[in-house]
């Protein structure tokens, strides 16, 4: 008993250490759990879960693509095929995620590492500790929240099994093969299905957006630090000599080489982030607008509750993608007014002409690099604000709008 719960006291201890060097550690775990090779843990046990997944999700897409087979021959069954088709999109989006995640995986680590060492400060310490502070908390939440839709997803999967529910059933060749071996091969699927393909799927939008909300604090630092400086020079403005203009200018430079290690950061990113929502976003449409049409058609209450859970899910995480580049612009809004102010503080004197010139024309380029920096697109064909999360509930109900009056045969329901 005693030899259990210390070993249970040092696996808090180590995932206490990790998680106070890493900010961004359960995320990770997430990313393994669900498969995803993750080479920031090069330990023994995420290379064998790994492997163990690899084959897992070979074995759910052969009984998937095995039972979408089945529901086109030798009858047609609609609503069958619509479902597998469904899951399989879902997969494939899971597959695509992982993929742009592993290729992109030394720039997320290198802007990891950035936030993970803190190295922007608005010479306001109380509050930069705050917002990274409540960062880190909200980051640990969110992934709270991610277990918490796996627990209950895993909780409704022995009642499918129950009722024999012919979405969530094996091949009737494994059927064929014994009673004791297809319960144990239903069993197998329908208990590692939800924890592997729910982490693969939503464990990159996870991670990435948790480094990009990162990044977003770190730009309300910045904007913090460019206010506070603007608001002491108003009050030696008038102290206009060659003392004022040399710490003006090395002032200046500190935020702007701040600036500049954030955009560089933040364009590591943006490539991915492209191409990532660009999968989520129309993986989205269809699998929104095909899980409504299925709710109609599903008869049992676990089904329709992980419908509806599917449905949130995919609603939820594209409004946050879309909410948080959308506050990257409301930042970019602060620093730009801070620049205006300090160009409109600081009057023209004829002895210093030279200084003030250079003065607005650093600003003015400053300004110009503010403005076109943190954008972000959906693979390149519009770019990512609330607006652009419209699109997914129009096109959604369009996609379901067409099922309805296409009139998929009930008669096999």
């Amino acid at each position: 008993m005693d030899r259990w719960r210390w070993t249970g006291i040092n696996w808090l201890v180590k995932l206490q250490q990790a998680s106070s060097n890493n900010h961004f550690h359960l995320a990770e775990v997430i990313m393994v759990v669900g498969g995803s090779f993750y080479s920031g843990l090069t330990t023994y046990w995420p290379r064998s879960l790994y492997y163990f997944s690899q084959i897992l999700a070979t074995y759910h897409v052969t009984i998937i693509i095995s039972c979408l087979v089945e529901s086109l021959y030798p009858t047609m069954d609609s609503g069958s095929a619509l479902w597998f088709t469904l899951l399989l999109i879902f997969l494939f989006s899971g597959f695509i995620r992982e993929y742009f995640v592993r290729k992109n995986i030394l720039h997320i680590t290198e802007v990891k590492h950035f936030l993970n060492h803190s190295q922007i400060t608005s010479q306001d310490n109380e509050y930069d500790a705050s917002v990274r502070r409540n960062l880190y908390r909200n980051i640990r939440i969110t992934c709270v929240g991610h277990l918490a839709l796996v627990i209950i997803s895993q909780f409704s999967a022995p009642i499918l099994m129950l009722q024999q529910n012919k979405y969530y059933r094996i091949p009737h060749v494994f059927q064929s093969m014994g009673p004791t071996f297809a319960i144990v091969m239903q069993f197998c699927y329908i208990m590692t299905v939800f924890p592997l393909w729910i982490n693969k799927v939503f464990g990159p939008t996870i991670l990435v957006t948790a480094i990009m909300l990162g990044l977003e604090k770190e730009y309300g630092i910045v904007a913090r630090g460019l206010g506070n400086f603007v608001d002491h020079k108003k009050s030696d403005v008038r102290g206009n000599n060659k003392m004022f203009w040399r710490l003006l200018d090395q002032q200046l430079r500190f935020q702007i080489d701040q600036h500049l290690l954030l955009t560089k950061n933040l364009m590591k990113l943006q490539l991915v982030i492209s191409n990532l929502y660009f999968a989520i976003h129309y993986c989205a449409v269809l699998l929104i607008g095909v899980s409504i049409y299925l709710f109609l058609l599903e008869d049992s209450l676990a089904g329709r509750l992980i419908i509806v859970l599917a449905i949130v899910s995919f609603s939820f995480e594209c409004y946050w993608w879309c909410n948080i580049a959308e506050s990257f612009q409301i930042m970019n809004t602060a620093l730009e007014e801070h620049i205006l102010d300090l160009m409109v503080m600081v009057p023209y004197h004829v002895d210093h002409h030279s200084d003030y010139i250079q003065l607005r024309t650093t600003l003015m380029i400053f300004k110009i690099n503010i403005r076109n920096s943190a954008r972000f697109s959906c693979g390149g064909i519009f770019q990512l604000s609330k607006e652009s999360f419209v699109q997914i509930v129009q096109r959604s109900y369009t996609l379901f709008a067409f099922l309805v009056n296409i009139g998929f045969s009930n008669s096999n329901f």
